[in-house]
């Protein structure tokens, strides 16, 4: 059985482990994209190059796919991408045509809202504002958070959510694990 693969970043947790786990069984072969091309802690994934890379494997029998790696590089640039939602929608559909009449499962992450002012996977602001924005998330009641902050950061939720909804709309038979 052939497997393509597209991790979520190169973490060896999802990357190594997925290669580690399809040796198990000597009848499947996992394709998955060179390490270089995901993303990671720093760094967005080349999203042109995984599509490429992706057009130019053997055909295979089922696709497992992160569809955040596709729409913003990875799991932490879809919390800090300032791209918009037709930027990202011009990279979703070069992957769509490749998608189609394929057996695949696909995943993609709601963003999280972290309850510290810790910001190593959010945006620069969170290391002044990430407490109060998680109270905000539960209470509606803005302590003080600078409006063009929060509004950066709801836009960036609001931007997220519509892009999960365009994957249910594309009438593909995805089965869709949001995570």
């Amino acid at each position: 059985m052939k497997i393509c693969f597209i991790p979520i970043d190169n973490r060896p947790v999802c990357y190594n482990l997925a290669k580690d786990i399809a040796a198990i069984d000597e009848n499947i072969e996992l394709f998955i994209p060179p390490r270089e091309f995901l993303g990671d802690l720093t760094r967005s994934a080349g999203v042109n190059e995984i599509i490429e890379w992706i057009e130019n494997i053997p055909e295979c029998d089922a696709m497992v796919i992160s569809l955040d790696t596709i729409a913003y590089g990875g799991l932490i640039p879809s919390r800090r991408s300032p791209d918009s939602i037709d930027k990202i929608k011009i990279r979703l559909n070069r992957l769509k045509p490749l998608l189609e009449g394929k057996k695949v499962y696909a995943f993609s992450s709601i963003m999280r809202i972290s309850n510290n002012n810790y910001n190593e996977e959010e945006k620069e602001y969170w290391k002044d504002w990430g407490k109060k924005i998680f109270e905000y998330s539960y209470s509606g009641v803005n302590d003080g958070i600078p409006q063009a902050i929060l509004d950066d950061y709801l836009a960036t939720r609001k931007r997220n959510f519509e892009i999960n909804k365009t994957y249910l709309n594309w009438g593909l038979n995805l089965s869709l694990i949001h995570i």
